[in-house]
């Protein structure tokens, strides 16, 4: 899918994006990656439960497909569940490309 906005409008749409408190959040996704090995990734904005609701349409009207991870279930038992879960999640959005 191509991208609907120009490069400017596209940095002025995340712009206004804001995370707070999940700090802790991407520290334990950056272990889980670094265990695993896993690269190119970028950081997800993490908000509370009305904020996710509210950003999840705004990013689907605008053809974006939204993978949330939360916090407790970056576990290292739960690992190979995360890991198979977001593959499934980038190849099904690859091959829609």
């Amino acid at each position: 899918m191509s991208d609907v906005f120009t490069k400017s409008k596209r940095s002025a749409v995340l712009s206004q994006i804001r995370g707070r408190g999940n700090k802790a959040t991407e520290l334990a996704l950056v272990k889980l990656f670094r265990r695993r090995k896993v690269t190119g990734w970028q950081r997800k904005i993490f908000r509370n439960q009305p904020r996710h609701k509210e950003v999840n349409r705004t990013l689907r009207k605008f053809g974006w497909r939204v993978f949330r991870i939360w916090q407790p279930v970056l576990k290292r038992k739960n690992e190979p569940r995360v890991l198979r879960k977001l593959h499934r999640a980038l190849a099904t959005a690859c091959s829609m490309a």
